[in-house]
């Protein structure tokens, strides 16, 4: 296993998710994107995310792989859960109109770009 390799494809991933959700919402909330694009885009974002994450969880139980990677796989769980709820809470904000959901998908933009910064070192 190239280690290397896999944390950079994983720190794109990471980066490139946080990117997606929130120009979606943008798009969403200017209304420049209908609501079932964006709740599509969404909903597959949060399916690849819940892929993401059972790959890791299956990754971080090689005990071959060190303790730095094992802390950066982590680390990288942490960030998709917070990208969960942000997502999560965008769809149900779509859904309803309770802003209080987007109070909640910000809480978990910022959650996650914390730790996504953090990992990727920017």
């Amino acid at each position: 296993m190239h280690l290397a390799t896999i944390q950079s494809i994983t720190g794109n991933l990471l980066y490139s998710t946080f990117v997606s959700i929130g120009s979606v919402a943008e798009l969403h909330i200017y209304e420049k994107q209908e609501h079932g694009i964006s709740l599509g885009i969404l909903n597959y974002t949060l399916t690849l995310i819940d892929e993401s994450r059972k790959s890791i969880e299956a990754s971080k139980k090689d005990t071959t792989i060190g303790l730095e990677y094992s802390t950066f796989l982590a680390g990288a769980y942490e960030a998709l859960g917070y990208m969960k709820k942000q997502a999560e809470s965008y769809v149900l904000y779509v859904n309803t109109g309770n802003k209080d959901y987007i109070q909640e998908f910000e809480k978990a933009r910022t959650s996650a770009w914390t730790k996504i910064s953090e990992l990727l070192g920017i």
